[in-house]
């Protein structure tokens, strides 16, 4: 009988030591910067020089968005790499005196060019990524009325706080992170290509 009673103290002390470990290495695979992706790069670049956008505002908005997937459908009916929604895709093509049919939103050039086209309207309006984000999200109207009310500012750091819209909000917050890390991951390839 006291063979076993010794027995079981070491098991159990073996099985806490093996869950310690799995646990030590949850918390190192977790914390470690792992890259993000950087897929249609020739797209992206042309657009980004042609719309006067940085890259890694455009990576930010496909990898929030889509997760790099052309073929993505929201469930409003947003499509594609910058979950274009159809109408504002038009009403872009309408715009500029171009031809659209609703199958180019999954055509990744088609897509981040008129996506691009669309936050850079946006941005030129807000002169501020975030708000530009917000009305990306939740449409310009929402973004003016918040802006106008005073519900939602512009802080001293430059960031849109106060957003109503939790899941705009919570957008904001998100690509404001994302947005950072690309272009901390960018500037560091850029470095050492150089």
């Amino acid at each position: 009988m006291k063979r076993r009673l010794k027995v079981l103290p070491t098991a159990t002390l073996a099985l806490f030591t093996v869950l310690l470990i799995v646990i030590a290495i949850i918390i190192i695979y977790n914390n470690r910067d792992i890259p993000l992706p950087v897929e249609y790069r020739e797209v992206v670049e042309t657009t980004a020089f042609e719309e006067g956008i940085a890259e890694h505002i455009l990576y930010a908005v496909i990898y929030t968005e889509s997760s790099f997937d052309a073929e993505a459908e929201s469930s409003v009916g947003a499509m594609g790499l910058m979950q274009l929604l159809p109408s504002t895709a038009q009403w872009l093509c309408e715009r500029e005196g171009a031809e659209y049919d609703e199958s180019m939103l999954t055509d990744p050039e088609f897509n981040v060019k008129y996506g691009a086209r669309y936050l850079k309207i946006l941005y030129d309006r807000y002169e501020n990524w975030d708000a530009a984000h917000a009305a990306y999200h939740a449409g310009f109207t929402r973004v003016d009325s918040w802006l106008e009310e005073g519900t939602a500012v512009i802080n001293e750091e430059g960031q849109l706080v106060g957003i109503p819209l939790e899941s705009t909000s919570n957008y904001v917050n998100k690509i404001r992170e994302v947005r950072e890390k690309y272009f901390k991951q960018l500037e560091e390839e850029n470095n050492e290509n150089t």
